[in-house]
């Protein structure tokens, strides 16, 4: 499966004019794209004159707003649900909290929070760090709501093999 583009704005000038071709071309994204974005609302800089011509500024202004559209807000107890594409709270039964133990900045460690869509079932998850976990309302003393796992992300699967190698039995 080939990856979809990110639509890097970082890669068009501002104070430059890019034809439809030109910005496909920058973007990695097929021609036909720049036309529908056209009829969603970038505008060209004449629009009697074809082929189009767009200004970079415009361009960065229109791909900055889709994107920041599609941004969800999330609330201190709520997850991203990639299937409802909203945000929504997690089942305080179903909730772990991993220390990755990978840093971040100074003195800081990595969390990943898991958890469980209350309206369709899909799996939640949320990073945050273990300064930041502070600030959330998740309670670490409640045992049987949370479960605080530490240790690398990455672990086996099967977890019947010793290690020295042999199976246990």
């Amino acid at each position: 499966m080939r990856k979809s583009p990110s639509n890097n704005i970082r890669l068009i000038i501002a104070r430059r004019s890019y034809s439809t071709k030109e910005i496909a071309k920058l973007l990695g994204i097929h021609d036909r794209t720049i036309q529908e974005w056209h009829v969603n609302g970038l505008r060209p800089i004449d629009e009697a004159a074809k082929p189009f011509l767009f200004m970079g500024g415009e361009i960065k202004r229109f791909l900055s707003e889709r994107r920041s559209s599609r941004k969800v807000k999330l609330g201190k107890d709520e997850f991203y649900c990639p299937r409802c594409k909203a945000a929504r709270k997690s089942d305080t039964q179903n909730i772990e909290i991993i220390n990755t133990k990978r840093a971040i900045g100074q003195g800081d460690e990595s969390i990943l929070i898991n958890g469980i869509c209350l309206v369709c079932g899909c799996r939640l998850n949320r990073f945050s760090t273990k300064n930041g976990l502070k600030r959330l309302p998740f309670n670490q003393n409640d045992k049987r709501c949370i479960r605080i796992l530490e240790g690398d992300l990455f672990l086996p699967l099967n977890t019947d093999i010793e290690e020295d190698g042999h199976n246990e039995k």
